[in-house]
């Protein structure tokens, strides 16, 4: 499982039909609304048939040619501007969260919530100034059980990959969540 930060929302201005691989979004014809791509994609053959022995066509721009058949597609909307995203582990967001004083890695049990652009950014600004160097966290294994590590600097290179977020946020007048 991850937590996804990024800004709010913003205003939906068409929709498309994807595999969901970002050049193929780039190159889908755009519809107005949603019932309209909707429409579209139930026209499709073999378009929501996971498995099926019959396949679809590649969609312009797939980046995974030889995958994308296989799968179902989807209704994507398209936003005004295209949002910054940090993508991190369960493990990791508990980290950060605790880093930027949103509870203890115990007790964060709910790993979505919000916040404006400038609470965030005198969070992870403050973050920065009194974390030490994250000398990361090895990797082990016990039996089957593979618990993925961390690599030195982690904390310090997400924290500032989070400031971006913030000002990108602050640019454009919406908050930041994570979920």
């Amino acid at each position: 499982m991850t937590v996804t930060f990024t800004a709010e929302m913003g205003a939906i201005v068409a929709h498309v039909i994807t595999c969901t691989c970002k050049d193929a979004v780039a190159q889908a014809p755009r519809f107005g609304d949603y019932a309209d791509a909707r429409d579209a994609l139930l026209a499709i053959p073999f378009a929501l048939d996971y498995g099926s022995s019959e396949h679809r066509s590649v969609l312009p721009g797939c980046t995974e040619p030889e995958l994308c058949p296989d799968y179902p597609l989807s209704v994507h909307a398209i936003e005004d501007l295209e949002r910054p995203e940090v993508n991190v582990s369960n493990l990791n967001a508990a980290h950060l969260l605790y880093a930027l004083g949103y509870g203890e890695p115990g007790e964060l049990d709910e790993l979505f919530g919000d916040a404006t652009p400038e609470e965030f950014r005198g969070r992870v600004l403050t973050a920065l100034a009194l974390a030490p160097v994250d000398a990361g966290v090895p990797s082990y294994q016990d039996g089957n059980w593979i618990e993925g590590g961390r690599r030195p600097a982690y904390l310090q290179d997400r924290l500032t990959e989070l400031l971006d977020l913030a000002d990108w946020c602050a640019q454009h007048a919406r908050p930041v969540q994570w979920h």
